[in-house]
């Protein structure tokens, strides 16, 4: 975080950071909890073929039980999705 407020041009050392995290993070994390969508545990994977500009691409999703997308991934091949972790 330093750095990255550095680039902006401002001056902060860590351990003001360090303060700011401990007085925040509990604030940070019940408006980020508010926004998440709700979901399951219950998911499948579906897959199919889709053609962009001629080449086929691979395109995979994972769908709750309710049918909601949680996910989604393109791939020029078909094994990707076991190295990914989709």
């Amino acid at each position: 975080m330093e750095e990255l407020l550095q680039e902006w041009g401002l001056q902060v050392d860590h351990t003001t950071v360090c303060h700011w995290v401990q007085r925040y993070a509990t604030e940070l994390d019940k408006w980020c909890r508010q926004q998440l969508k709700v979901t399951n545990d219950s998911s499948r994977v579906a897959g199919t073929y889709i053609n962009l500009k001629k080449p086929w691409y691979y395109f995979y999703r994972t769908v709750d039980s309710t049918g909601a997308t949680q996910d989604f991934m393109l791939s020029a091949t078909r094994d990707a999705i076991r190295t990914t972790g989709l």
